[in-house]
């Protein structure tokens, strides 16, 4: 029986470093699924490109955006820093 407990803490200190796995990738990586099984290179290659796809695209063409939350949130946040730029 006792065999069977230091079997069961063994299982669970797996799930326990699952989950801290989990965490510390959600917040160094976010939650994009595309990156999961990348490379840390790699996955920086794809944000990059993702990124420039957003300003080229997105930030080039605002009805597309919209008035959605997130594009008035960028422009608060851009808006100040641009007016106060040099």
């Amino acid at each position: 029986m006792v065999g069977g407990d230091f079997q069961e803490l063994g299982r669970i200190g797996e799930a326990v470093d699952m989950r801290r796995d989990s965490v510390e990738h959600l917040v160094a990586w976010g939650g994009m699924p595309a990156l999961l099984p990348l490379t840390d290179a790699d996955r920086r290659d794809w944000l990059r490109s993702y990124q420039q796809t957003f300003l080229e695209r997105d930030l080039a063409d605002p009805p597309r955006v919209g008035t959605s939350r997130i594009w008035s949130s960028a422009l608060g946040v851009i808006i100040p820093r641009v007016v106060r730029a040099p």
